[in-house]
């Protein structure tokens, strides 16, 4: 009795946790006309180039040499409003850090259904090898991406392209082919901002669209960017009280039979083939979050969220 209440119980949060990673894919892809509505690009601004040819320090300290920085969205911030394709996401379903220099940037995004399974996980859980095959496709629901919002302001008004350094949903057999690219909407006080897609609908409006708001820990004025500058992509960003890192996985495995990209996707194909090591491989990056002050009994640097939660607190 007790196993079939467990079974079901794992059931019950993998189906939700299957429906907010697949509503997530459908809100960004503006219900599927991102492919379709965005032809016109340069190949250099897709978030892989650099990734993929293994040029992307350089490419850095060239935009950093070049004064391509921007701190009008330089900030911690969180997401009460995610939508597109008639469907949305908002804090009430989706926990998100986005902490941004003004060049470098860390964007961690927590499904809340995930929360029940990291309550549940035994203390011996010390690294992703101890984890089950259903726990490991459950963790693959989660995203953490880090790298560079270049700015542009050639068309009158600021424009940003991320170019991803390590990317939770990255894979070489199924590269990102839109560029991650965005026009920015600042309030008056800026204290939020809207996040409008350079892919329009045949109305002419954004396929997407996200508001950020500015998290209470957030001091723009106050801020440190660092990437590793040699060997596994990592990098950490601090803007005000907050901090967040990200370190890339050893290795982005093939997986055979897998159909398309995106973590949960390449997760759920390894784990149907047997392949084990392959879906260790793909919950291998570590990105986390905290606070850089001590306080209620919390030591300073302390971390409040991680993609492996056995590191929280």
């Amino acid at each position: 009795q007790v196993l079939c209440l467990d079974r079901a119980w794992i059931m019950s949060d993998m189906e939700k946790l299957e429906v907010w990673s697949a509503r997530e894919t459908a809100i960004l892809s503006g219900g599927g006309q991102m492919e379709e509505r965005f032809e016109q690009f340069l190949i250099t601004d897709l978030p892989h180039y650099h990734l993929m040819r293994g040029s992307w320090r350089h490419a850095c300290r060239q935009w950093i040499q070049r004064c391509r920085r921007c701190a009008d969205i330089c900030g911690v911030w969180e997401r009460p409003l995610f939508m597109g394709g008639f469907r949305e996401h908002t804090d009430a379903d989706t926990d998100v850090y986005n902490v941004q220099t003004p060049s470098l940037f860390i964007d961690l995004r927590f499904p809340r259904a995930r929360d029940v399974l990291v309550s549940q996980l035994p203390s011996t859980v010390q690294c992703v090898g101890d984890l089950t095959t259903q726990q490991l496709r459950l963790l693959a629901r989660q995203h953490c991406f880090a790298g560079y919002s270049l700015p542009d302001w050639s068309s009158g008004s600021l424009a940003v392209t991320r170019h991803h350094i390590i990317d939770w949903n990255y894979s070489a057999q199924f590269p990102r082919s839109r560029p991650n690219q965005w026009r920015v909407q600042l309030s008056e006080d800026r204290s939020s901002f809207k996040e409008w897609s350079v892919a329009v609908d045949e109305f002419g409006q954004s396929v997407y669209m996200e508001r950020w708001q500015r998290r209470p820990e957030d001091d723009p004025g106050r801020y440190l960017a660092l990437y590793r500058s040699c060997g596994s992509p990592a990098v950490l960003v601090v803007v005000g009280d907050r901090f967040a890192f990200a370190e890339d996985r050893g290795t982005c495995p093939i997986v055979d039979g897998a159909r398309g990209g995106g973590c949960a996707v390449l997760a759920d194909a390894a784990a149907d083939c047997g392949s084990r090591e392959a879906l260790e491989q793909l919950v291998g990056i570590a990105g986390c979050t905290g606070l850089v002050s001590s306080g209620d009994g919390r030591m300073p640097w302390t971390i409040e969220r991680s993609t492996h939660p056995w590191l929280e607190g």
